[in-house]
């Protein structure tokens, strides 16, 4: 049976990011990146966001005339 040098397989640990992420992030390059691969929103997209943001205040102003306009309700002890 072989054995195979301890160098080719370091015990990873989980707070030594050095050897999971050899070379540090450059946070510029991914920032250019990130614009570069800019898409605009798709028609459908921006209907899907308008009506869940619709929705979601519709909802808010129901909960709070609910919650206004009916009586308290005593809480047993």
């Amino acid at each position: 049976m072989r054995t195979v040098p301890p160098t080719l397989f370091p015990k990873l640990h989980p707070f030594n990011s050095y050897q999971l992420m050899p070379d540090k992030p450059k946070i510029g390059e991914e920032m250019t990146k990130m614009q570069q691969d800019y898409e605009p929103l798709l028609p459908i997209e921006k209907k899907l966001i308008g009506w869940s943001l619709g929705i979601g205040l519709v909802l808010l102003a129901v909960l709070y005339c609910v919650s206004r306009f009916l009586p308290d309700v005593p809480q047993p002890l």
